[in-house]
Order: structure tokens, then sequence, then C-alpha cells
């Protein structure tokens, strides 16, 4: 972002000064009647040209910026509010006499604790995602066993698994393992949160695939499930912060809505890209690539 708003500085910048030059050696009104020199008029022309559309892109990028800071504060406040409220209407409820109340004093903190979790969950994540958008954020590069990372990670996803009794299978087309170079612990957030979300989104009795395969100098990473699936109009957006299918279903089912925008800018952040391809009913694929090493 810095490069950025330098390269405009300079740009405009540059443009001022030329300008200057050109008045300073003619004049405005030397300009207009300059009839003899119509090439050096179409040049001075042509700049001003540029100085006006630079003005007119800048406003309209400030516009922008903007309008995404006041969605971005809007959706982090919306989000915020429900995991505070139910903690503030279940510790009233408390203190107002339900805590005598063995019936309903359990069940209240159980689920003032669940609200807490899901907050705690939201500024983890604001977090995560504040730090890979960073413009100065740089990858913690190691080369490690992407197999031993993959193996990891569903261990740890079985417990959710097993809830839905989705089965989840790895495979990989090299029989000796295949190493990347990457950051590890941030590929193992974007392993887990596809994962989950496979879980998450599939079908009880379904089934999560994860595939792994060297192409040319990259490894392709593969997260398949046959699950709900996505509707073709919504997967252009799906990598927004806060972008939810069915908000209804996404808050009913967890998460916090920054978990794939937290994912593409990690997998972007090693200069490699992720995609995702879906169908109704059928199940969803999303793919992204890691640096190959030949260890």
């Amino acid at each position: 972002m810095l490069n950025i708003f330098l390269f405009s500085f300079l740009k405009q910048k540059w443009l001022f000064q030329t300008i200057k030059d050109l008045e300073q050696i003619s004049g405005k009104a030397q300009l207009d009647a300059l009839d003899s020199n119509d090439e050096f008029k179409e040049k001075a022309k042509a700049i001003i040209a540029i100085r006006d559309q630079h003005y007119k892109d800048e406003v309209s990028a400030l516009k922008k910026h903007d309008d995404y800071r006041k969605e971005f504060l809007g959706n982090v406040s919306h989000e915020l509010k429900t995991p505070i409220f139910n903690v503030q209407g279940y510790l009233h409820s408390l203190i107002d006499g339900g805590i005598d109340d063995k019936n309903v004093n359990e069940y209240y903190l159980r689920k003032a604790s669940d609200s807490l979790d899901r907050l705690i969950s939201i500024v983890e994540d604001l977090e995560s995602i504040s730090e890979v958008e960073d413009p100065h954020y740089e990858p913690n590069y190691r080369i490690f066993s992407l197999h031993d990372l993959i193996f990891s990670v569903v261990d740890t996803c079985q417990l959710q698994a097993k809830e839905k009794n989705i089965e989840l299978n790895i495979s990989s087309s090299a029989d000796d393992g295949i190493f990347v170079r990457a950051d590890r612990e941030k590929i193992r957030q974007v392993l887990t949160n596809l994962i989950i979300n496979s879980i998450k989104y599939g079908h009880q009795n379904g089934q999560t695939i994860i595939k792994s395969k060297v192409l040319n100098e990259k490894v392709l990473v593969q997260v398949s499930d046959n699950g709900i699936g996505i509707d073709k109009e919504h997967l252009a957006r799906l990598f927004e912060r806060f972008y939810r299918v069915d908000r209804s279903r996404s808050r009913e089912i967890g998460g916090t809505g920054l978990g794939l925008a937290i994912v593409k800018h990690i997998i972007e952040a090693h200069s490699q890209s992720i995609s995702v391809s879906s169908d109704l009913n059928v199940g969803t694929t999303f793919s992204f690539t890691l640096e190959y090493s030949k260890n």
C-alpha cells in the first residue's frame, strides 16, 4: 500500500512540474495564441488531460476505500454485537436470580461460555487478517513435508468429522512424500480452515478428500467434499471478508466470516494462487498451490 501511495505522489509531482514548466515557457495566454505551434499545444493539452484523469482516479480510489472502511466497520460491529449481547443477557439473568435456580444456572453459564468462545474467535480472526493484510507481512519460509502437515491437521479435525460421520481421506500422487517451501504454521491455518469448512457444510455420512500432487515447479493441493455445494453466483465473492452465502445458516453452524479471506491472503502472500469450484448438492473443491522443494 505504501508503494502505491508513493508512486501516486511521484506521478502527481511530475505532472505538476511538467505543467508548471510549460506555463513558464509560454504562459496560458500564449498557449491559446500560439497558432504556429500546434504540436506544443497538443502536448500541453494531453498532459493536462492526464492530470485531470489522475485526479478523477484518485477521488474514485479514495471513495472506494472509504466505502470499504464503512462496510468493514459495520460488519465487525454486527459480528461482535451478537455474542456480546448474548453474554450480557445470560449474566443479567443469573444476577436477577437465575444463579439460585439449579435448573437454569448451569445452562446459562454454558451459553455465556459459548458466546465468549465465539467472541474470542472473532477477535483472533481479526488479528489474523490484520497481520496478513499488512504490506510488510512476510511468510516465515521453511522447507517441510506437506504430507506430515496434512496428517497432523486431519488428526486434529477427526473429532468434528466424527460428529457428522464424515470420512477424511488423504490422497497423494507421490509415494515418497512431497516437500514444500512455505510458512508451515500459516499453511496449517489454511488447511485447517478448508477442512473444517468442508465438515461444516458437508452432508451427514459424507467425505472430504485432501489431494496433493507435484505440478511443474509447484504443488497443487485440493480439499474436496460432497456437501451442499455453492451456487455459481456466490463463487466470485466467496473470499471477501464477512461474505456469507447464507447468513442464517452460517451463524447457526458457526464461524466468523473471515476464514476464507484469511486463507486467500495467506496464499497470495506466498505468491501463489487459490480458487474454488462448486456445484449445488454435489460438492465443493478448494485448490491452491505451494512452492515445490526437492528437499
